[in-house]
């Protein structure tokens, strides 16, 4: 926690800052991987750490400029043995770094997938006035006062407020039966879409700005 202590402290004033989180798996296959913890089926061979990371980005500029915060953990076999839920990491993240970068926070944009979507993490973000963008992994059903629903119905129904053009990088990917393909580099057109909308949520109503940002002719969610 001294390091990046003293990495806030030397970092200069930024007007807009990107907190980016994200967890990845450390993959080991030599002789002290069965020491580590599952990464896949516990039959697998590889195995290792899960490293959950938030790195600080310039918004205006896009340079990085170094992590705030990093947590890493083994996953037992038995998920029963954990000592708690991983999804905490997220809120363990946010209290971290309001900690750490105190008032410098009002300039922090939190980017999170599609796994920080979760009422507790959306609430305490909320509560502390601090500013997020999270994937939505699930379709919510709103507040009756909404005139819709369902998420993405609301979005849905939504005018087109803006596009833009993206360029798609090539990616190599698996078919569902394991054959491997070649995604090839290509040109889209994204659509935007947003509205104002109240979640219904285990922690209560929550009132967050919805954007919709969608591939035309994709039908994936946003």
């Amino acid at each position: 926690s001294a390091a990046f202590h003293e990495f806030v402290q030397s970092a200069p004033e930024q007007t807009e800052l990107w907190a980016l989180e994200d967890t990845t798996s450390l993959s080991y296959r030599h002789g002290v991987s069965t020491e580590l913890g599952k990464l896949g089926k516990t039959s697998d061979q590889a195995r290792g750490w899960w490293v959950h990371s938030a790195l600080l980005v310039n918004g205006q500029t896009g340079s990085t400029l170094g992590l705030v915060h990093q947590e890493y953990w083994l996953r037992p076999d038995d998920p029963s043995a954990a000592d708690e839920k991983e999804s905490g990491k997220w809120n363990n993240t946010a209290q971290l770094c309001r900690q750490r970068l105190k008032a410098q926070m009002s300039q922090v944009i939190a980017v999170c997938d599609r796994e920080a979507d979760f009422g507790s993490y959306l609430a305490d973000k909320l509560q502390h006035k601090e500013r997020f963008v999270v994937r939505a992994q699930h379709d919510r059903y709103l507040e009756s006062s909404c005139d819709f629903h369902k998420l993405l119905a609301a979005l849905d129904a939504q005018p087109v407020v803006d596009s833009y053009t993206l360029t798609v990088a090539q990616k190599g990917m698996k078919t569902a039966k394991g054959a491997r393909k070649n995604r090839p580099k290509r040109q889209t057109t994204i659509q935007v879409k947003a509205c104002p909308v109240v979640l219904k949520t285990a922690q209560g109503p929550l009132s967050v700005n919805a954007v919709y940002a969608q591939e035309q002719g994709d039908d994936e969610p946003p």
